[in-house]
């Protein structure tokens, strides 16, 4: 008796389907591609996955990040081997005549029209999107246990910083549904935000050193870069001067790591004042920024004011010759009158 039972419930365990799974997995791009998402299913067990319906949704944001649109899908039957989901039931009734099917029919894609049940609102240019796959297939020719189902663009539209995403079952329309009918709840994997790639913030442009007469170019050719916000300083950075084309215009560039935003930025080189130039918005990529109102010569010690100690330290080297002189404000390699002319038209003068 003990072994009929035995048997009975080892035969019970043989006729058993073994249970569905099915793990949809979201990945975002890198490098070139970190505005494609990408969207891919794994089916393991029981019955086959006849039908999928996916929402995607971004995060409430202004400037608004947006789905920009669709590709890498499948269309139509899957009658051959490896065909995959290309029935889209929230536009096939729209787009396909089912009697002569043409599965390239314009706007006939897998993304629920936003005049349909439930998807108000949503669409390509939305932060979200249903998405609808289904399979119709001959000859046991069904979808793989495993692929991809299709690739969403992301536009950022300018933002710099993580967009929040939730990926869902839409249960209005099934969410995954297998060949007897039933739903089942499917686990996504999806990362909790989008990554922008944010471009770096490139500035260049021309500064106009007052009185550079004897060079093109300084003897320390290196130009202080100061980001401010408000009075509060963001960030110092040197960039190499070369000359710009004309005597005493000098040409720059360096990068930043600031956010796209507006700030005032200050110049300062060697034995010049600083100069402001206030309310200048910065992008992501390329900026011009020149400061062609001129930076005034004579600050000897670099304390951003002209006084005494400035007119020590070219007495200190009157009538010198060489390269780099304290005093030497034209930079022709001698402290003589001329440097000082300047140093007197700009005596007791502050930077900004």
């Amino acid at each position: 008796m003990k072994q009929r039972i035995l048997l009975i419930v080892a035969m019970l365990l043989l006729a058993t389907p073994a249970f569905a799974a099915v793990t949809v997995d979201v990945t975002q791009g890198s490098g070139a591609d970190f505005n494609k998402v990408t969207v891919a299913y794994t089916a393991t067990g029981g019955d086959k996955v006849r039908a999928f319906a996916l929402e995607f949704t971004i995060e409430a944001n202004s400037p608004q990040t947006n789905w920009a649109g669709i590709h890498d899908f499948n269309r139509g039957e899957s009658n051959k081997p490896g065909g995959g989901y290309g029935i889209f039931p929230g536009q096939f009734k729209l787009q396909i005549d089912p009697v002569n099917p043409n599965w390239y029919a314009q706007y006939y894609y897998p993304i629920a029209p936003p005049n349909d049940v439930d998807a108000c609102n949503t669409g390509i240019g939305t932060r979200k999107v249903i998405c609808e796959l289904g399979t119709l297939y001959k000859d046991a020719n069904e979808p793989g246990a495993v692929g991809k189902l299709f690739v969403l663009d992301v536009n950022f539209n300018g933002q710099t910083t993580p967009q929040g995403l939730t990926v869902a079952t839409n249960s209005v329309r099934g969410g995954v549904v297998l060949e007897n009918g039933t739903s089942l709840a499917p686990t996504i994997n999806a990362p909790p935000k989008l990554i922008p790639q944010v471009q770096p913030v490139n500035i260049a442009g021309d500064v106009n050193l007052l009185g550079l007469t004897g060079r093109q170019v300084p003897y320390d050719a290196n130009l202080k870069v100061e980001i401010y916000s408000g009075t509060t300083l963001i960030e110092t950075l040197t960039a190499t001067m070369t000359y710009g084309g004309t005597q005493g215009i000098v040409h720059y560039s360096t990068t930043s790591t600031v956010a796209p935003g507006t700030y005032d930025i200050k110049f300062k080189a060697k034995h010049w004042l600083k100069r402001r130039v206030a309310g200048v918005t910065l992008v992501a990529g390329d900026n011009t920024v020149n400061s062609l109102n001129s930076l005034i010569n004579g600050d000897v010690d670099n304390n951003n004011q002209i006084a005494s100690n400035d007119y020590s330290l070219m007495r200190a080297n009157w009538l010198q010759n060489g390269s780099d002189l304290p005093g030497d404000l034209n930079e022709d390699g001698q402290v003589a009158s001329s440097d000082y002319t300047q140093l007197r038209a700009n005596w007791l003068l502050n930077g900004d």
